[in-house]
């Protein structure tokens, strides 16, 4: 749904891994999204090993911690940028545990990724001189590209950087969640498992003993929450989701929760904690199927985006009867209609920088309780307009209807 989208903000990495999808040919097709997500846990999954052995820990410890609600939740349906950060930085821990300079090149795909994550450059400096010299090469190397591509396209090589922290302040003004929800989400499965830990060993008398290998992860690790918790704070106040923006917080205290347990608990704790994840994401799975499948509220949270609800069924049904099926279509509620295959874009990239005058004349569908506020969406020159309830379908003048 991306093809024609061409801004500062799009996340590079995150269209590299739509680009495979499209490769492969399943773009606009029922399996599309579930191979886009399969391909994201397959790339976690292989980082995660990767970074285990490097980190001396147990891989299957450390992908059980990883995977949880939260990582479900906010940082796959929300916005899956989040999850291919998490997993870079992953990476970026261990070359840093490493001591290699390939965590130059590391973070420089990270902030690709998302690039709000430079935050963590300052990082390097675990390493020691010679490897950070080399390690700063390989960021400027791994870098340069899209360097040189923004100062041709946006005229500014560090457009993307700074306007990605400039969008978390002008985003939406409406909290989604409160801050004890949102942290409580964010904090509670990692705090548990290492609760679990330190619980063990006051229980078994065991004494609380972490070796050198341990403490050097706990410091990068402290680091790196630290970090994460400046850049929380920073995107709080005007951001609806901002616990999508916590996954450095969620992986540096997963991490720490990995050394507790690997070093306080020992090897029979990793079947525990791997019970731990899985018996949560069954729970959870449990409640939230038929909750979706039966939703039928107008105001659709993010679970609703693969239920039945009629709000968003009718609205296919809906383009179909003016013959606007296939058609690309501006909206407020672009990751919803994109699970019922329609080729939604999200309202900013043409009224931002107008890089692609085309989206200005594409039918606009705007959700009046669902999605970013409605207000959200810029429209301009509109000649007709149909009113369904919780939906309005909205064409320009000259519309077009271009297919992806």
């Amino acid at each position: 749904h991306y093809g024609k989208e061409r801004s500062p903000l799009s996340q590079t990495i995150f269209y590299a891994v739509l680009a495979l999808i499209y490769t492969l040919g399943l773009h606009g097709t029922g399996i599309g999204i579930g191979a886009y997500i399969v391909v994201l846990y397959v790339l976690l999954g292989c980082i995660a090993v990767f970074s285990s052995r490097l980190l001396k820990v147990n891989p299957l410890l450390v992908f059980s911690a990883l995977l949880s609600p939260y990582m479900l939740r906010y940082l796959v349906i929300y916005n899956s940028a989040e999850i291919i950060s998490l997993a870079l930085l992953l990476a970026y821990v261990a070359a840093l545990y490493k001591k290699s300079y390939w965590a130059g090149a590391i973070i420089a795909i990270a902030s690709l990724a998302k690039y709000t994550n430079i935050i963590f450059i300052p990082m390097l400096l675990f390493l020691d001189r010679r490897e950070l010299r080399y390690a700063l090469l390989m960021l400027v190397l791994f870098t340069l590209p899209w360097l040189v591509f923004s100062q041709i396209f946006f005229y500014f090589p560090f457009m993307s950087y700074l306007m990605s922290f400039a969008e978390s302040q002008a985003s939406l003004p409406t909290r989604i969640h409160s801050l004890a929800f949102e942290l409580s989400y964010m904090l509670f499965y990692p705090l548990a498992i290492a609760a679990g830990a330190l619980a063990y060993s006051l229980l078994s008398g065991k004494r609380i003993r972490i070796g050198k290998n341990g403490m050097r992860l706990l410091r990068i690790s402290a680091s790196m929450l630290v970090l994460g918790a400046l850049l929380f704070a920073f995107v709080y106040r005007n951001t609806a989701i901002p616990s999508r923006f916590g996954y450095a917080i969620y992986l540096s205290l997963s991490l720490l929760a990995v050394v507790l347990v690997e070093e306080v608990a020992g090897r029979k704790a990793v079947y525990a904690v791997f019970a731990f994840s899985a018996v949560s994401l069954l729970a959870m799975n449990a409640g939230v199927g038929p909750g979706m499948h039966l939703n039928t509220a107008s105001n659709i949270n993010s679970w609703g985006m693969l239920s039945n609800n009629e709000f968003l069924t009718n609205v296919s049904d809906t383009l179909a009867r003016l013959n606007l099926t296939g058609c690309d279509v501006v909206t407020n509620a672009w990751t919803w209609l994109r699970y019922y295959n329609i080729s939604a874009y999200e309202p900013y990239y043409y009224d931002a920088l107008s890089y692609n005058s085309s989206f200005a004349r594409m039918p606009i569908v705007i959700f009046h309780n669902t999605g970013v506020p409605a207000n959200q969406v810029r429209t301009y020159n509109i000649t007709k307009q149909y009113s369904y309830g919780n939906f309005s379908i909205l064409l320009p003048a000259n519309y077009i209807c271009s297919r992806s």
